[in-house]
């Protein structure tokens, strides 16, 4: 009985015990299945399904490829144009750019293939999986930018390219040397017009920029194409130093005044040809009732010194006086007119007379010349300010300078304005730039797909303004051909294209997804930038501004766009543009803070001045937007730069600059990549290689006590030489 009850409870405890070793085989049984990575779950149905039917694996794997490439060209072009800017940072491109985003393909492959078909044994990577990417693809966004949300594109083609290839071996099955790639290569262009058949058609766009300054209200407002900026009338025209306030001051409700002597009130943004190249309009109107009998008013334009008293020795001056004073021109101007009204309108309309040339020969135009609506004598013929190339220069290479001479007058020209005053008052002003552009209306497309016709592409519009953003339009366009490798679309522009060029017309073009952007407008046929650029980074002149109020010197560097806005990007937090002088055998680069002034800019887009810093790592990249014309920046001169020179207080301004002749370089600040860049030399005098001589100076202003003040330019006989020693 005892036994019997033993050995029950033995047979119980074993059956027990099997019991707890299946339950803990069936937990460690659902644990594995349940709870185990979906990694290991996939490699035991990759090692079944392979070991059963190989083809399924290769199709997998090349499907795994295939859905990464294609992820990421659809997640680039997102991001080109959102924030496609930051590949051509300095920050990036310290470092290989290409290298650096296929990167990203690789990661998620290798982290694909790696966790899931290797551990199995049955695949196994021969050697590096090899990913690119194309990092230059024609446009460059900026949508997600704050202060700048645009599209930079001056590019008539554009392409996403993107591609991975690796070799594997596929032991167990005996499989070697197996090579899997997939390419995604997304290519639009503008086409030739007789791949569809068509006559191409162009149409003409006049645009006006016009600046009204009210000196009464002391405000102003320019509106143009894309452009609306007001402010204070006073913060762009600076009466002379020398006679402010005693002799040349600011009358509310009654305008600028000067009551004894001959003043000019300069307007500190260049008006030249450049900037309307279809021409430019001054004019000014004055009051003469504090001295009817005795009184000059006018115009100098087109001069590269503006006077500090007197009506000038360069450009060209129109000069008012009383009709009971004899006209005999005692005062030298280059067009002398009397007037019996107390309320005076000189108003001077320039037209260039040829095709305007960026670079060398001699641009003329005429000048056609209003007193109080009605015409004065003849058009006279004016010269025109352009590039001169002046070879080995003191910085061992060719530069250009904007300048010109008049060899008929016998005077040289340059891109400022004053008006000139003696016993009366500036009431109002303005300013007009008249430019015109031939574009084509139908534009041919063509789109291929890793060479083949991209089948089932559509096209859409947008359009871009800097600070506003993008909006949306719908196109018109059918398929014109098909050929061996591209689709071809005739696309129907919209007319007229409103705000243009500060508002550019985008086709862009969606395969898949897959987004690009071509810009048919970048390139007018009228266009004066040389062949292959859609857009200019030339730095024709440069003015300094002593702030008294803290002995800070400051220089304003005008660059100039005649294309499609452009990008420039300045390095660092506490750097600035990089501008070369020599100077008392010194050769050094000063590289300031930049400071942004939007008084002294007009192009703005809805009164905002495009620009944005944007923090990349521990320093900063400055963005400035380049639209169609001048844009002043700014940047504040290190002390140290100063000293070097010699110059270190108020009492050797601005003599202790006279004579600092000075470079722009390119690197470290960059524009996008089509843009045109030259070396630009200024404040000199220099010969071209066919004997001509011509000049640029410095001007320099005050800032005290609220205003902006002119203080002259480098005087001629201190003006150094722009080749060879001159110390």
């Amino acid at each position: 009985m005892g036994m019997t009850s033993i050995n029950k409870r033995g047979q119980g405890l074993l059956i027990i015990a099997i019991l707890l070793v299946l339950l803990v085989l069936v937990v460690a049984l659902i644990y594995r299945e349940f709870t185990m990575t979906p990694a290991y779950i996939y490699q035991r149905s990759v090692y079944y399904a392979l070991k059963y039917d190989p083809q399924v694996i290769v199709e997998q794997l090349i499907q795994v490829m295939n859905a990464v490439v294609t992820g990421y060209a659809i997640n680039y072009s997102q991001f080109l144009m959102n924030e496609g800017i930051t590949l051509y940072l300095h920050a990036l491109t310290s470092m290989p750019v290409s290298y650096s985003l296929s990167n990203v393909i690789e990661s998620q492959l290798k982290l694909m293939i790696n966790s899931i078909y290797t551990p199995t044994g049955l695949i196994v990577p021969e050697n590096n999986l090899n990913a690119s990417i194309a990092a230059v693809t024609g446009f460059y966004g900026a949508l997600g930018i704050p202060g700048i949300k645009y599209v930079y594109s001056g590019e008539n083609s554009s392409l996403i390219l993107a591609s991975a290839q690796q070799t594997y071996d596929l032991p167990s099955l005996g499989i070697q040397h197996l090579t899997l790639n997939y390419s995604i290569n997304l290519t639009a262009s503008t086409a030739p017009n007789g791949i569809c058949n068509i006559s191409p058609n162009t149409m003409t766009y006049n645009t006006t920029l016009e600046c009204i300054f009210n000196f009464k209200t002391n405000t102003y407002t320019c509106n143009g194409p894309g452009i609306y900026s007001t402010g204070q009338a006073n913060s762009l025209w600076a009466p002379s130093y020398q006679a402010y306030p005693s002799q040349e001051y600011y009358q509310s409700d009654v305008g600028w005044v000067v009551s004894t002597g001959t003043y000019p009130l300069v307007f500190v943004y260049p008006v030249d040809e450049l900037m309307g190249q279809n021409g430019f309009v001054i004019s000014a109107t004055f009051n003469v009732t504090q001295s009817q009998s005795n009184y000059l008013v006018g115009i100098n334009f087109l001069t590269p010194t503006p006077p500090t008293s007197g009506t000038g020795n360069n450009g060209y001056t129109i000069c008012v006086i009383p009709s009971s004073q004899p006209s005999n021109n005692q005062y030298k101007c280059t067009v002398s007119s009397t007037a019996s009204s107390t309320i005076i309108n000189v108003t001077v309309i320039v037209t260039p007379n040829e095709p305007i040339n960026l670079i060398g020969g001699s641009v003329t135009g005429t000048a056609s010349i209003y007193i109080n609506g009605k015409t004065i004598g003849s058009p006279i013929t004016v010269y025109l300010p352009n590039f001169h190339l002046i070879p080995n220069t003191l910085f061992g290479n060719n530069a250009y300078m904007l300048s010109g001479y008049d060899s008929n007058s016998k005077v040289y020209v340059g891109s400022w304005v004053a008006l000139i005053l003696s016993n009366a008052a500036v009431v109002n002003a303005s300013i007009k730039y008249f430019n015109s552009y031939t574009l084509p209306t139908n534009i041919p497309i063509e789109v291929s797909i890793n060479n083949k016709p991209a089948l089932g592409t559509t096209l859409s519009g947008l359009t871009v303004t800097p600070t506003l953003g993008a909006l949306s339009f719908s196109i018109n366009y059918t398929v014109c051909n098909i050929t061996n490798n591209a689709i071809v679309f005739n696309v129907q522009m919209p007319w007229p294209p409103t705000g243009y060029p500060t508002t550019q017309y985008l086709v862009l073009i969606n395969y898949s997804n897959i987004i690009l952007a071509l810009n048919p407008w970048a390139n007018p046929q009228n266009s004066v930038i040389p062949q292959g650029y859609s857009a200019t980074s030339l730095l024709p002149y440069m003015s300094y501004v002593l702030n008294e109020s803290g002995n800070e010197l400051i220089v304003n560097t005008y660059f100039i766009n005649l294309g499609v806005p452009t990008l420039l990007s300045i390095y660092g937090s506490n750097t600035g543009l990089y501008i070369t002088n020599i100077i008392n055998r010194y050769d050094y680069a000063a590289m300031g803070t930049v400071i942004p002034i939007p008084s002294l800019n007009i192009l703005k887009v809805n009164n905002v001045f495009p620009m944005h810093v944007m923090p990349i790592f521990t320093f900063n990249e400055t963005l400035y937007n380049l639209a169609a014309g001048y844009t002043v920046i700014s940047q504040v001169v290190p002390p140290t730069q100063t000293e070097i020179t010699g110059y270190g207080s108020t009492n050797n301004y601005p003599s202790g600059l006279y004579n600092w002749v000075t470079e722009y370089e390119h690197f470290p600040n960059q524009t996008l990549p089509y843009t045109y860049f030259n070396y630009t030399i200024l404040n000199c005098w220099g010969t071209t290689q066919s004997n001509n001589e011509y000049v640029n100076y410095n001007l320099y202003y005050i800032y005290a006590n609220g205003q902006l003040q002119y203080n002259g330019y480098t005087p001629s006989q201190y003006l150094p030489s722009c080749q060879g020693s001159y110390w």
